[in-house]
């Protein structure tokens, strides 16, 4: 296995830790245990404070967050020292201010005791340096600097695909901002938002299902993701209705920490929904533009 392949692996591995610090973070939200740590850095002054009750899922945060932070510091060493590819390196180094400025934004969250405006841009950078890593993984895949098969589809069907893949992922990532407005002290406005950005993300997914359906049903990588999108997409339905509705869970909600884990789960499929469109997006405009990969 060459440098490059070990460097896609480290990679891959950091957009799941990324991925797992999302379901973390969810979890501090959805427990309401923001507050349950009244320091920063430090936890009750300490490194490694008992794990229990809200401490645990507030501290076990920022031990995920913590070697995150370390693991991209290495990761944009790695690609210092094997990347030769000069706008790769860049947003390697890129990833490490965003991450540093993600650490920075979760201490002020504590300190100044969860700030609604604070609360939000920390969620709404963590789905942004989530887009980052997993822009990364792509980058260094050998898939991405691959030949690619350019007898699919025709240049305009082509170009159309691109663009509202392209809109989808903005789509996407406002539903996200909406579903943080709401998560951090939003009232009906918010859910009023977020509902209506509910249905345009299915549209738009939708619309990216059908498409590959009709004009790229020979394009493997596009017919496996918007298949997983699709299979995503209806497990966050069912999700954010059990969100909106409890009480349908009927036993269910009688299970201690159930509804929290609804909530948590419900933001880690919104995560992994804007990472599979995102990905999507990128490798229709790569088929548009065919030396990206250089």
């Amino acid at each position: 296995m060459n440098c490059r392949s070990k460097l896609n692996i480290f990679s891959i591995g950091l957009a799941l830790a990324t991925w797992l610090l999302i379901i973390a973070g969810a979890s501090v939200t959805s427990t309401g245990s923001g507050l349950a740590v009244p320091d920063w850095p430090l936890s009750y002054g300490q490194w490694f404070p008992r794990m229990a009750g809200g401490v645990l899922f507030e501290h076990g945060h920022r031990l995920i967050a913590g070697t995150v932070a370390g693991l991209t510091i290495v990761f944009a060493f790695c690609l210092w020292r094997f990347e030769r590819r000069g706008w790769v390196l860049r947003l390697g180094y890129f990833s490490v201010l965003v991450v540093l400025l993600q650490a920075l934004l979760g201490g002020l969250t504590v300190l100044y005791s969860l700030p609604p405006v604070i609360s939000i841009a920390h969620a709404i950078l963590g789905q942004t340096f989530f887009c980052l890593v997993v822009s990364l993984a792509l980058f260094t895949s050998p898939e991405w600097q691959a030949d690619k098969d350019r007898a699919v589809g025709t240049p305009g069907q082509i170009e159309l695909f691109s663009i509202l893949s392209g809109i989808s992922v903005l789509v996407l990532y406002c539903q996200l901002v909406a579903g943080a407005r709401l998560r951090h002290g939003g009232g009906t406005g918010a859910l009023n938002l977020h509902i209506g950005g509910a249905v345009c993300v299915v549209a738009a997914l939708l619309t990216l299902f059908l498409i590959v359906q009709t004009w790229f049903s020979r394009h493997k990588p596009f017919v496996r993701l918007t298949q997983a999108q699709v299979g995503l997409l209806i497990m966050q339905i069912n999700l954010g209705l059990a969100s909106l509705f409890p009480y349908k869970l009927g036993w269910l909600l009688s299970l201690p920490g159930i509804y929290p884990a609804i909530l948590s789960v419900h933001v880690a499929v919104g995560a992994g929904l804007l990472a599979l469109t995102l990905i999507l997006a990128l490798l229709a405009w790569q088929l548009r533009h065919p030396f990206s990969c250089i």
